[in-house]
C-alpha cells in the first residue's frame, strides 16, 4: 500500500517517533524490519479493545472508570508532551486497552515534534505548526479553522475524550 517515496517518508517518520516513546500508556514498539514488500513493525500485544469498542458496548462509563481511563490518558500525553511531541489524533479509537485494563496510546501518524524558537529578546517559545489534520469531532477550533497549533490541541482533544467517556458520544458531531 506504500506507493510512493513521501508514503514511505511519512510512515519511517512515524516509527522514529514511536520508537522514542517509552511509556507505560502508550502502545511500545520493539523494533521495525522491512523486506523488499513489506515494513513490518513489532509492538507490545494489547489484547482487549479499543475504548471506542468499550464506550459503544457500555453506552457510557461510570465517573470512576471515566476517571480511571482519562487519568492514563492525561499521564501518556503529559509524557508526549514533556518530551517535546504533539500527538494531533487523539481520540478513543486510538486508545487501547490490555488485559489488566491499562491504557494504551497508539498511532502516532499525525504526531509531530514540537518545535522551539526564539524570540528578538532570546527566550525560547514553542513554535507554531499549521498541517490540517486529525478527526473531526475532537479538532481543536484552531485546526478547524485553519488556523497555527500548537500541543494545545491535545488538551482540547482531552476534553472531549472526557466528555465522550461520561455520556457515551462525543458533544460534537461533523461531517
Amino acid at each position: 500500500m506504500i506507493k510512493t517515496p513521501k508514503m514511505k517518508e511519512t510512515l519511517r517518520r512515524e516509527i522514529e517517533i514511536h520508537k522514542k516513546l517509552k511509556h507505560v500508556n502508550i502502545v511500545r514498539m520493539y523494533a521495525d524490519l522491512e523486506d523488499a514488500q513489506y515494513i513490518y513493525l513489532v509492538m507490545e500485544y494489547v489484547t482487549k479493545s479499543n475504548l471506542f469498542v468499550l464506550i459503544k458496548k457500555e453506552g457510557s462509563f461510570t465517573e470512576e472508570t471515566a476517571f480511571y481511563f482519562f487519568i492514563q490518558t492525561v499521564a501518556g500525553i503529559y509524557f508526549l508532551h514533556k518530551n517535546g511531541f504533539i500527538h494531533r489524533d487523539l481520540k478513543p479509537e486510538n486508545l487501547l486497552v490490555n488485559e489488566d485494563n491499562l491504557l494504551k496510546i497508539c498511532d502516532f501518524g499525525w504526531t509531530c515534534e514540537s518545535e522551539m524558537e526564539e524570540d528578538t529578546d532570546g527566550q525560547m517559545y514553542e513554535g507554531q505548526r499549521n498541517t490540517f489534520c486529525g478527526t473531526l469531532e475532537y479538532m481543536a477550533p484552531e485546526m478547524i479553522n485553519h488556523r497555527e497549533h500548537n500541543h494545545m490541541l491535545d488538551v482540547w482533544a482531552l476534553g472531549i475524550l472526557l466528555y465522550e467517556l461520561v455520556h457515551g458520544n462525543a458533544p460534537f458531531r461533523g461531517n
